[in-house]
């Protein structure tokens, strides 16, 4: 189950994830995705992220 360890915000200009630890609002991770993401989804227990991407009209799946 997700614990509010870390936070993922969509960057739309640069088409990336980024995951952010909330501990100390560290940057640990960038991830590609689609072009133009706007939104994200995560799964009940934390193990897939999904990610709209608007100008590629499709759906980004991340795994942890």
């Amino acid at each position: 189950m997700p614990n509010g360890s870390y936070v993922y915000v969509v960057n739309g200009y640069d088409s990336i994830v980024s995951v952010i630890q909330t501990s100390d609002s560290t940057v640990i991770d960038t991830i590609s995705v689609g072009d133009s993401p706007i939104g994200i989804a995560i799964m009940h227990n934390g193990s897939y992220v999904y990610v709209a991407n608007h100008w590629d009209d499709m759906v980004s799946v991340v795994g942890f």
